[in-house]
């Protein structure tokens, strides 16, 4: 009869047991409407959470095994054991983009073969948070060459990048010009037009001359110091289309330039 009654005793403590194995994860569960089950909080180890890399969980996919799933986002909250439990669940927090803490339910559920078999989260926000696509910064987009870069040959932007009466390129203007050369590397140029201008004192053969003098200048150093392009057109129009009146020194000084304008393809523009 004691023995009867000591077989019953054992038997109702392991039923107990299974049933409070059951209850915190055992096996998976469902609630009245057919959903997910997961554990009460108050059976879970760290009812606060805890913090876990949101691309670890995302990583947690079918066909993981359990050690797997421990790598990645650690042992389960509750009283789940390693060996012959289906299911491990989880209480995780994510920080927010406005600082706030978003508490999630998560559970990690296995096939007989003790391998990832699906996830669920406690609340469609979670899921939303973590499965939502990654911010991926865009790289600035590089600024292109000016389309049109203009020199004159006077003080006024800070020194001489002609001398006086002469188609020689000064270190100001070179420095220029090495600068404009650098922002095109790597882009197919077709054509790179050079124009050449100048005021509107002395004959105008003369100064039609100086300005083809100076244009021709400006490509050779181009095509001499990296400028890659299909073609190069040098042309001097002297005094012609004055951006300035010729009237008063600094305009005059305005007027003696060179124009650079390259040709390129629609997209890099």
């Amino acid at each position: 009869m004691k023995k009867r009654n000591a077989m019953r005793a054992l038997l109702a403590t392991a039923a107990a047991s299974a049933a409070l194995l059951a209850g915190c994860g055992m096996t998976p569960t469902t609630t009245k409407d057919g959903q997910v089950g997961f554990p009460d909080i108050k059976w879970a180890s760290m009812k606060e959470g805890t913090f876990v890399n949101v691309d670890d969980v995302r990583k947690v996919q079918p066909g993981l095994t359990k050690d797997q799933v421990y790598a990645l986002i650690s042992h389960p909250h509750f009283q789940e054991g390693i060996f012959f439990i289906h299911v491990w669940n989880y209480i995780f927090d994510f920080r927010q983009q406005d600082g706030s803490v978003l508490q999630c339910r998560y559970q990690v559920q296995f096939d007989g073969h003790m391998r990832v078999k699906a996830t669920y989260w406690g609340s469609q926000q979670c899921a939303d948070f973590v499965n939502q696509p990654e911010q991926v910064a865009q790289p600035a987009a590089p600024e292109p060459p000016p389309r049109q870069m203009v020199m004159d040959d006077t003080a006024v932007t800070g020194g001489a990048k002609f001398d006086f009466d002469k188609a020689t390129l000064k270190p100001i203007a070179k420095a220029a010009l090495n600068r404009f050369i650098d922002r095109t590397r790597g882009l197919p140029v077709g054509t790179v037009e050079v124009k050449g201008y100048t005021d509107s004192i002395g004959p105008a053969a003369y100064n039609l001359g100086l300005s083809r003098r100076r244009a021709h200048t400006v490509v050779g150093y181009l095509r001499t110091h990296g400028l890659r392009a299909q073609h190069y057109d040098a042309r001097g129009y002297g005094k012609a289309h004055p951006v300035a009146s010729n009237a008063t020194a600094e305009g005059r000084a305005q007027n003696r330039r060179v124009e650079i304008t390259l040709d390129l393809p629609q997209q890099e523009q």
